[in-house]
């Protein structure tokens, strides 16, 4: 948890709706960055590539599937 939350320090912050495949998106438990607790790569059309688990692998899912989405996705 606490990487994610450099990595959202670190990026250019971009709106969700102006996001680039390759962009970070962030998740938070209350919409803060010391509470984010989840990070995936976007991959276009409001989707992304995950690790979610070790079970499962990369998983390509929607961005509104996990809850918590940030304002924000990030841009190094």
């Amino acid at each position: 948890r606490l990487n994610s939350g450099l990595f959202y320090t670190y990026t250019k912050q971009i709106p969700i709706a102006e996001m680039q495949p390759g962009d970070l998106i962030f998740y938070s438990y209350k919409g803060t960055q010391s509470t984010i607790h989840h990070m995936s790569i976007y991959a276009g059309g409001g989707m992304m590539w995950e690790a979610n688990s070790k079970d499962r692998g990369l998983l390509y899912s929607n961005i509104y599937s996990v809850k918590g989405l940030m304002p924000f996705g990030g841009r190094v």
